[in-house]
């Protein structure tokens, strides 16, 4: 503000010495148009750009489909877990139709079972119940569990993930694509904000009684209890639902829902760099949403027809970035070699309680390593997890192993993810 008062200092100081010269009227005219003309050029090079962190992002009416905030929600991107949201809406048509039932058993395949986290940890032959499946990936984002449910439904995720484009198609969502029921990467399973509001939208139109599923705090599993890692729903009042989402290539990405009074919103955001940034422009784009509800200046629908979709230009993290997701600093700062990771809890005393409970076994396992507590944002909210580290590639995936056919959370941590580069 300083600099912007100088230069306007500066410029009516130009001015008087300009009229106080002996030029003619006309002269003075000319030198007076160009000193504003380079005065406003300035002006618009220092002002400030006020502009989401967020490559794609749109807010709807969940009940009227009035749109009332959107920047670039036409733009191709990755869905990451948001992904699991079509995988949901098919499973809850086939339950309202009674293809399926909540009490059905799934046995666990080894595909299943070898996708990589987020998972429940799933192991071949073992069986949990259609609701359980459904939990771990609403609450969860298991990605184990949405490929079972991708098997149990359509045979094979390829026919599965035919029917979720199928489906988006019969939606209105044009502009999205599904190859796997995860959100894993794939060159060419691409969305847009828009398509995912209206995807959001439509789950909690046409299955009510399902939708409860996203903000379910936890459940249980084989006797132990999972809590929701949506962050979002204990960070903005009135939140309800519904998935988050990340890889490296898509950023962060966040579908949620709020009501206030008789008002509920639904918004969409893609490619934030982190987990608190997601956060911390959601909360913004609700609280605007709820501000202008009524105003709908951009007097358009979700059902409009689409605007042709840009040219794809898919958010990417890099490596270096992608890697700084895991990073923090445990309060001894002793973290090395391979990690394996037990849990993590909202109180330190919890995760200090879960490594005083698994000591005894990982010094006759292990034989080397030690216990670490580490805090880590994980979607918004600091979380204390228990971890051993100090071990190698071999030892850290023997113990998870062992683990695993206990039905106990474990997971193998390379080195990379605590590098302080």
């Amino acid at each position: 503000m300083t600099y912007f008062n100088n230069l306007t200092c500066a410029l009516l100081i130009a001015i008087k010495k300009t009229m106080q010269s002996g030029s003619n009227k006309k002269t003075i005219s000319n030198k007076i148009t160009a000193l504003t003309l380079s005065f406003l050029c300035c002006c618009l090079l220092l002002a400030p750009i006020t502009a989401h962190s967020s490559a794609a992002s749109i807010v709807i009416d969940a009940d009227t489909g009035n749109i009332i905030h959107a920047s670039n929600s036409s733009q191709l991107w990755f869905p990451a877990s948001l992904t699991k949201v079509m995988t949901l809406y098919l499973v809850f048509k086939a339950l309202k139709y009674g293809q399926i039932k909540l009490q059905d058993k799934l046995t666990v395949s080894k595909l299943a079972a070898s996708q990589p986290p987020s998972k429940l940890g799933l192991t071949p032959g073992k069986t949990l119940t259609m609701e359980q499946a459904i939990l771990a990936v609403a609450t969860r984002s298991a990605n184990d569990a949405a490929y079972l449910l991708a098997e149990y439904q359509g045979k094979t995720v390829k026919n599965f993930a035919l029917k979720m484009t199928i489906q988006a198609k019969a939606l209105g969502m044009n502009n999205t694509r599904f190859f796997n029921a995860n959100g894993l990467p794939h060159a060419e399973q691409v969305t847009t904000a828009r398509d995912m509001a209206v995807l959001a939208r439509a789950i909690q139109h046409d299955f009510p009684e399902y939708y409860k599923y996203f903000s379910t705090p936890s459940f249980t599993y084989n006797k132990r209890s999972y809590s929701n890692i949506n962050g979002f729903l204990n960070a903005y009042s009135g939140a309800d639902g519904i998935k988050t989402g990340f890889t490296c290539g898509s950023g962060y990405n966040l579908i949620a829902s709020a009501t206030r009074k008789d008002k509920r919103l639904i918004a969409v955001v893609m490619g934030t760099k982190n987990s608190y940034t997601r956060t911390k422009e959601m909360k913004a784009l609700l609280n605007k949403g709820f501000k202008d509800i009524d105003a709908n200046t951009l007097s358009k629908n979700i059902s409009d027809p689409q605007p042709k979709t840009l040219k794809p230009a898919i958010y990417l993290l890099s490596t270096t970035q992608c890697n700084q997701t895991y990073k923090a600093s445990s309060y001894k700062n002793r973290i090395s070699g391979w990690t394996v990771a037990f849990g993590a809890f909202v109180k330190k005393s919890q995760a200090r309680e879960l490594l005083k409970k698994v000591k005894p076994k990982m010094m006759r396992q292990a034989k080397y390593g030690h216990p670490v507590i580490l805090k880590r944002m994980i979607n918004g909210v600091y979380l204390w997890h228990a971890l051993w580290s100090g071990l190698k590639k071999t030892q850290a995936g023997k113990i998870c192993k062992t683990l695993w056919a206990k039905d106990e959370y474990c997971r193998a941590m390379h080195p990379i993810l605590f590098s302080k580069k």
